[in-house]
This record gives C-alpha cells, sequence and structure tokens, in this order.
C-alpha cells in the first residue's frame, strides 16, 4: 500500500487486513489519521420501549437499512490499525458525525465503505513523531503530552512517566482542560525535560507557554 492510499475494503466495506483496536505499544495520541471510513450495517435498532403484562419494560427492535458505522484508522511507524469504530446509528446522524470529524480533526481521507470520496489537502500523515509540533488545535497538546510520555519511558522513567499520564485523565471542558494540562507539563519540566534533546526541551517550554495563556496565567 502506498504513503497516499487506504487498504481494500472487505465485503461490509470495513478496512480488511488490518488491525482492531490500539496495539498495546501505539501512544494513546499521535499526529494525524490516515482515514475515517463510514460503512454501511443494516440490523437491528432500538424502536421504543413497552411495558410487559407483568409490569416490566421490554426493549422494541426493527430491522433499519440505513444504519451505518464509522472507522478511524491509523498508520503509525509502517503499521496500520483502526483505532476507534463506533456503533451503528442512522445514517443521517453518522453523516453529520463524519462530517465533523473530518472537518475538525487531521484525517486525511474520508471513506464511504473503503473507497475515498474526500481528501483533505491539508493534512499530511505522519506515522512518527514529528521534529515540530504544531499546535493547531487543543487535541495538539494532548500529542505532545503522549510524546513526552513515550520519551520519558524510553528514558527509564517509568515511574515519572506514569506520575505524569495520571495527571491527564481525560477530556474536561473549557478552561479545566488547560489548568490539567498546565499542571502535567508543569510537572513535565521538573521531572522529565533532562531526558529529552535539547530541540524538544524547547519544544516543552513553548507549549508550557501557550498552555498557561490558555488557562489565564
Amino acid at each position: 500500500m502506498g504513503s497516499d492510499s487506504i487498504p481494500p475494503p472487505d465485503t461490509c466495506g470495513r478496512f480488511a487486513g488490518v488491525i482492531h483496536g490500539t496495539p498495546p505499544d501505539w501512544p494513546w495520541a499521535v499526529p494525524s489519521y490516515l482515514a475515517l471510513n463510514v460503512w454501511s450495517s443494516p440490523g437491528t435498532f432500538p424502536s421504543g420501549v413497552r411495558a410487559t403484562p407483568d409490569g416490566n419494560l421490554s426493549q422494541n427492535f426493527v430491522i433499519r437499512n440505513d444504519l451505518e458505522r464509522w472507522e478511524l484508522l491509523v498508520r503509525w511507524k509502517g503499521a496500520l490499525a483502526v483505532v476507534e469504530e463506533s456503533e451503528a446509528l442512522p445514517a443521517s446522524v453518522q453523516d453529520v458525525r463524519a462530517a465533523a470529524m473530518f472537518r475538525d480533526l487531521p484525517i486525511r481521507f474520508l471513506a464511504r465503505n473503503g473507497v475515498i470520496v474526500q481528501r483533505n489537502v491539508g493534512v499530511q500523515v505522519q506515522d512518527d513523531w514529528p521534529t515540530t509540533f504544531d499546535m493547531v488545535r487543543e487535541r495538539d497538546v494532548g500529542v505532545f503530552c503522549a510524546f513526552v510520555f513515550e520519551r520519558a519511558k524510553a528514558g527509564g522513567l517509568r515511574e515519572e512517566a506514569d506520575a505524569f499520564r495520571s495527571l491527564l485523565p481525560g477530556t474536561m471542558p473549557g478552561i479545566e482542560m488547560a489548568v490539567m494540562y498546565d499542571k502535567a507539563l508543569e510537572f513535565a519540566a521538573h521531572n522529565i525535560a533532562g531526558r529529552l534533546d535539547a530541540r524538544h526541551q524547547g519544544e516543552l517550554d513553548r507549549v508550557r507557554k501557550m498552555v498557561r495563556s490558555w488557562a489565564g496565567k
């Protein structure tokens, strides 16, 4: 498979011949995604709840042919994996979600049933850590944090890496997210920066200043 292509689909329209699920040795966040694929997945779908004669509630289901799922494909260090998959929902819902993801995330290709329908010319797929980290989206800070975590582990700072990761529990709204990143990066500056090369120490300082400005500091 070339660097600007995607794997072929199986008979259902899913990517074939790739791992489904993030490999355990991959980072929790990557700089870019290769493709978002929306595929048809007809099947049963909840249609409501009814009361049974004994007073309990029973879920009703119907067969729907307009259900779709999506899968997010990553290429990392030459390997491919589907790192996230959705549940089956009506096409009217999934199409809106897919359009928003393709607009808001660094995804190279949008595909339908394994066939490319749109290319994001502004995204170049990176399958390793970049030399310089662009801070365009809030998620880019998370990608940089994943890089710092990996470098800490590689440098023998396992306890420090785990402590750093524990300061990043998940997504929070607005200012709380900036405060969380600020605390984590401050910890990294004091406990991990020494294992980074000079260039990435400078990156750490730059990202810290940016995050502190988000947090109003």
